[in-house]
């Protein structure tokens, strides 16, 4: 689904955009081959939390290693 935004609604948008990309810049450079999935996934979630952002991934808990998919656990 597209969503269509208001105008008041772009600086919010465009702000959340530039946290993202930041976030996914820091990790890219951070990230080598081997790094293990678990540490990617906090070091995400402790910038979004010094951002004071929230993940719109509530609850979401990474299934590694758990027998589910990534993809369903975040339809939980």
């Amino acid at each position: 689904m597209i969503e269509i935004l208001s105008p008041t609604d772009l600086p919010r948008a465009r702000a959340t955009g530039a946290l993202v990309a930041t976030i996914l810049q820091t990790l890219k450079s951070r990230t080598v081959v081997g790094t293990n999935l678990l540490e990617i996934d906090k070091w995400a979630h402790e910038m979004i939390v010094e951002a004071g952002a929230q993940s719109c991934y509530v609850d979401y808990e990474p299934s590694f290693g758990r027998g589910r998919s990534a993809t369903t656990s975040a339809r939980r």
